[in-house]
């Protein structure tokens, strides 16, 4: 019986596999917005924050890629978990075990309690469930660099079944599954809101209440592979450029108002489809030269240290406020000094996080996997991002 050799992957499939530096551009962009947010006063403080909003409809989009294209693959599930857990885990447990055994050793570990006392059990930390525990009472964790964590705990969550979700749900029935997810999420942001006024945290922080910007970037890498954009490019950046009007606007003139009914409910909405525009019209226009600015090569390398960037700036930033306040520097921090010292030397240190462990880790993925799950060198796996 003569054996048939794998159908090759075809251009699109290839295409919407294949790495998008602009992308990276973007992911730098969304990192940046939230060093400003913590690192400025004034309105890009107030505008930074949405920069998550963006990484979860970039997230959603990318693990969507890479789900799709290795989809009824024998090693699907086995891969995909295995590469996600070495590509979040040892950083988010380093700073999560250094920033734990600090606030052990300082102050005779009254530091410690004092997270125990107001927050809870630090187990929510190592599960990925300081969100959750967020939600519930309704305030962050006293660390701040803890309650930096909330939107990794809130992706991990999203994805510990979604994998499920893609092998199960057939191609033409999962833009509607992922369309009835944006809606379900507004509709639960909304309940919420009006049964419990007051608990922003529970609308900002739980994964059900922010699935809907994760299947929105999952809605555009389903559009990508099949090449039906419901949108034309010239239509995506004019709702993208109106949406950011918008959203500049409501800031300017009444603050930053993700703790109140109309943003903690349709508000996030508009920032996650303006997010889906200014993605879309990316992925659309990858390798053109209308894209041309979002290849510029600093800001796709700070994109692919975003994830170090996003986790090490919080306790960065108070090692150096620390010691700067030693020297008799009271007003440091919150200034364009400040901002642009923090900023640089989170760099240096996401820089040398990706060199020396993130990225040696990556390299050894396929290994790995040879080794635990005796998964042949040449399978087809899901890459992570």
């Amino acid at each position: 019986m003569k054996m048939s050799r794998p159908t090759p992957p075809t251009r699109e499939l290839q295409a919407s596999t294949a790495r998008i530096p602009e992308l990276d551009t973007l992911r730098a962009f969304a990192v940046f917005a939230v060093l400003s947010h913590h690192y400025l006063p004034g309105f890009a403080a107030k505008m930074g924050w949405m920069g998550v909003d963006l990484f979860f409809v970039l997230s959603g989009y990318f693990i969507t890629t890479i789900l799709l294209s290795a989809r009824g693959e024998p090693y699907y599930y086995r891969c995909f978990y295995m590469r996600r857990a070495l590509r979040i885990l040892p950083l988010y447990y380093l700073l999560v075990g250094s920033i734990l055994l600090y606030t052990k050793l300082a102050s005779a570990g009254a530091a410690y309690q004092e997270l125990v006392h107001q927050w809870g059990s630090t187990l929510w930390l190592w599960f990925y469930a300081g969100n959750i525990r967020t939600a519930i009472i309704n305030a962050w964790p006293p660390n701040f660099s803890l309650s930096l964590l909330w939107s990794v705990q809130v992706e991990e969550q999203f994805y510990l079944l979604y994998p499920l979700l893609i092998a199960l749900v057939p191609t033409k029935h999962l833009r509607k599954v992922l369309a009835g997810g944006v809606l379900a999420a507004l509709v639960i942001r909304t309940a919420l809101a009006l049964a419990l006024p007051g608990h922003w945290w529970l609308q900002f922080c739980l994964m059900p209440c922010r699935m809907d910007n994760l299947a929105m970037g999952a809605l555009i890498a389903v559009y990508a592979r099949e090449s039906k954009w419901p949108l034309r490019a010239k239509t995506m950046l004019w709702l993208a450029a109106l949406g950011v009007a918008l959203l500049s606007l409501v800031v300017y003139y009444a603050g930053p108002l993700w703790h109140t009914l109309p943003m903690g409910t349709i508000g996030f909405s508009i920032i996650g489809l303006t997010s889906m525009m200014i993605v879309s019209w990316t992925v659309l226009n990858a390798g053109k030269p209308s894209s041309k600015f979002l290849r510029f090569r600093p800001l796709c390398w700070a994109g692919k240290i975003s994830y170090g960037i996003y986790l090490l700036h919080g306790p960065v930033a108070y090692v150096i406020k620390s010691f700067v306040s030693r020297l008799g520097y009271q007003d440091f921090d919150k200034t364009p000094l400040s901002a642009l010292i923090y900023t640089a030397a989170t760099l240096a240190i996401a820089a040398a996080s990706y060199r020396w462990m993130e990225e040696p880790i990556l390299k050894s993925r396929a290994r790995i996997e040879q080794i635990l799950f005796k998964v042949p060198a040449q399978a087809k796996r899901p890459e992570s991002t």
